[in-house]
């Protein structure tokens, strides 16, 4: 519980620096995707320790693969856009 709640807080403080920094779009786009999915991959993890649904299971391992697939992309795309 504490390791989903540390990475959704580090996520909105990496959007919050992300946009007082003015970054590239890509970059924004992708912390803010990042930042949402794992918001919603913690709310599935916490249904699944509650119910012990198997949709539950697979909307957290779902979530959390987009959200860090939107954190390697994200820098990727900004890189390329600024050559």
């Amino acid at each position: 519980m504490l390791c989903s709640l540390l990475m959704v807080l580090s996520g909105f403080v990496l959007v919050v620096r992300v946009a007082s920094a003015r970054a590239p779009r890509g970059l924004a786009a992708a912390a803010i995707i990042g930042s949402v999915c794992l918001l919603f991959a913690a709310a599935s993890g916490a249904g699944f320790a509650a119910y012990h649904e198997d949709l539950d299971s697979m909307l957290m391992a779902s979530f959390f693969a987009v959200g860090v697939l939107a954190y390697l992309v994200g820098p990727y795309l900004t890189a390329r856009i600024s050559d």
